[in-house]
């Protein structure tokens, strides 16, 4: 069954909204810091704003799960909702809620006084929600800018080290170079079938054959292998990692990447774009030998978590060229989960320098602290080189 304008389907989105603006609000009117005498408490997202901002993700997961799982438009089918999207939401907001109580605990660590990142983060929620469901050129330009801003900012919010400001200008110098070539391959597409709408854009390709067409969606899914990092458009990718605090690199290894990668797998489903089939196998192919040999020379782990994600959406867009979607989104599912284990257990470790810039060399440490502990993260560590009988040797 299908809905148009019952905007009772677009309570979360409009909840996201009004949070963004009440926290903004609530931080320009309230006292920064808590000081006792010259010596800062405590962050201010470590008190109750923090608290407040996993409130608004949970309360956004409920919202979703009081919404019918069916399918249906909004605003002349500029918003759509299918049981992939919905699903996808619910995964975005419960992800981003246990990210955000991780991040609220290790702030006092880092000594973080930086409200602007909990906004940023439900912004960031926002805008995947609306990426996720666009069904228009315009929607899927400005949701996807959303999040880039977002993401841009995060990776420079460490403003004490020199990495992290290299990291966000080189993330956001690159990144517009990406959206120049994103909004040009949009403006020919435009020009060619003159239609806005997705649906009606893949019904008009269905029987075409023409060159512009092959240029303009590869312009579009060049730029998108750019915010996925996939070879050869992942050169930000390490940097990026390296420079930002390791909760921000983590979440921008999971919750943005599943969100576009639910965008892509929606698009190539309905239409296959068989004649960009070889394109996305040569970017498969170069993404999983970039990833696995520049891996093998690193140091760093979160360089290595960087170069991991370019192999792992070689696999991803290797599934997508031979049209294995259903394969593709249980990689992504996988791959996730992984991601989440494997950092949540990571802030289980008290060392404050080794959550600020982990070398793979410290791993052998966190035996003597724990050897439970060891043994865990040796387990998601093996089942992401794909050892059986574990997830990653399925996927």
């Amino acid at each position: 069954m299908i809905f148009q304008g019952n905007l009772t389907f677009f309570l979360p989105e409009v909840f996201l909204a009004s949070a963004i603006i009440i926290l903004i609000l609530f931080v320009l009117y309230s006292k920064v810091e808590l000081r006792v005498g010259l010596v800062i408490k405590y962050p201010l997202l470590v008190g109750p704003l923090g608290v407040t901002g996993v409130w608004v993700l949970l309360w956004t997961f409920l919202l979703l799960l009081t919404q019918p799982l069916i399918q249906f438009s909004l605003f002349l089918g500029v918003l759509v909702s299918t049981p992939l999207i919905y699903f996808s939401k619910l995964v975005i907001s419960g992800i981003s809620a246990w990210f955000l109580l991780i991040w609220k605990n290790d702030l006092k660590y880092q000594r973080f006084n930086a409200f602007e990142i909990l906004v940023l983060l439900v912004m960031l929620v926002l805008s995947m929600f609306l990426l996720i469901g666009s069904n228009n050129l315009i929607m899927f330009y400005l949701a996807l800018e959303l999040q880039s801003l977002a993401l841009y900012i995060l990776s420079a919010s460490r403003r004490d080290r020199v990495q992290g400001a290299e990291a966000g200008l080189k993330y956001f110098i690159l990144g517009s170079v990406a959206s120049g070539v994103l909004l040009f391959g949009m403006a020919i597409l435009y020009g060619l079938t003159g239609s806005m709408a997705f649906n009606e854009i893949w019904l008009l390709l269905l029987n075409s054959k023409s060159l512009g067409i092959a240029i303009a969606t590869a312009f579009i899914f060049s730029a998108i292998f750019f915010k996925l990092a996939a070879a050869p458009f992942h050169m930000w990718s390490p940097d990026v990692y390296e420079g930002s605090p390791v909760v921000i690199s983590a979440y921008f290894a999971t919750v943005p990447k599943f969100s576009l990668i639910v965008v892509l797998l929606g698009w190539v489903s309905v239409f296959h774009f068989s004649y960009l089939s070889p394109y996305f196998l040569f970017v498969g192919i170069l993404s999983l030998l970039v990833g696995s040999l520049s891996a093998l020379y690193q140091t760093k782990l979160m360089r290595l978590v960087a170069f991991s994600g370019v192999a792992n959406i070689g696999y991803i867009l290797l599934a997508c060229a031979n049209a294995s979607y259903a394969a593709a989104l249980y990689y992504v599912i996988v791959y996730m989960g992984l991601n989440l284990a494997f950092f949540s257990l990571l802030f289980l470790v008290k060392d404050y320098n080794f959550r600020q810039a982990p070398t793979l060399n410290d791993f052998g440490k966190i035996y003597y602290v724990s050897p439970l502990l060891a043994l865990l993260i040796s387990l998601i560590l093996f089942s992401f080189a794909g050892v059986p009988p574990l997830a990653g040797f399925f996927s």
